[in-house]
């Protein structure tokens, strides 16, 4: 039910948006990710790489000053992430009955969420291409987020995954920001961005344990229309 109604919101948002789009710029991109976790006075995670792709609609409301919606589907998360942030610490996933720990290779958190943001877009010309600085709200709607563990026992490799998306808040607002060039070929508008996305709001679901806040740089190549 709240996956439908944060779908729901996104598409108001998007028909809101595009209404009255007398100077659009519009298209498909995709991204090459590298996300991590950060654990509340604690630590980050290793930087896990992930991908995404989705759209960009941009309306100019000056030459100078423009505003962006861009959803986009994206694959995020953490390496090394400790499982004592989601699970209890003793939890028989993790140790056996004499309470040690299982020896893993590697324990990951896999994210599938739809991210949203909303940028306020200074644009100017450097070297003949229009150039971007942009800022603005992001919000990252959760789809699904599963554990990943490598487990080494007799020699033998064990890869496990387990659904943990109760353990997550349906919805992360963050901050985004970045730089921008677009390139006109013929009818089209060929555009790169470099980003980075800060998570301000704790989106662990899990009682007791600490904040944890989703960070990721993107490089995104998208092409597109516009008027």
């Amino acid at each position: 039910m709240k996956k439908a109604t944060n779908l729901t919101v996104i598409i108001c948002i998007l028909f809101a948006f595009t209404a009255n789009a007398q100077s659009m710029k519009y298209g498909v991109k995709g991204a090459y990710t590298h996300s991590s976790v950060y654990v509340q006075d604690e630590s980050f995670s290793s930087y896990r790489p992930g991908f995404g792709i989705g759209g960009f609609f941009q309306y100019d409301v000056l030459d100078i000053l423009g505003v962006s919606i861009e959803p986009m589907f994206v694959k995020k998360g953490g390496r090394d992430s400790d499982y004592t942030t989601y699970y209890d610490e003793k939890s028989t996933l993790f140790v056996d009955q004499t309470g040690k720990p299982f020896n893993f290779e590697s324990q990951n958190l896999d994210l599938s969420v739809i991210e949203v943001p909303i940028l306020a877009q200074y644009i100017t010309e450097v070297a003949g291409f229009d150039s971007r600085v942009f800022a603005g709200p992001s919000f990252d709607f959760l789809l699904k987020a599963n554990y990943l563990r490598n487990r080494i026992f007799e020699d033998e490799e064990i890869l496990t995954s387990e659904d943990i998306s109760d353990r997550f808040k349906s919805m992360d607002v963050g901050f985004m920001a970045g730089v921008g060039y677009n390139m006109e070929i013929s009818m089209l508008i060929l555009r790169v961005d470099f980003t980075y996305r800060y998570g301000v709001t704790n989106f662990n679901n899990v009682e007791n344990k600490p904040a944890v806040y989703n960070n990721n740089f993107a490089l995104t190549v998208g092409i597109g229309l516009g008027n």
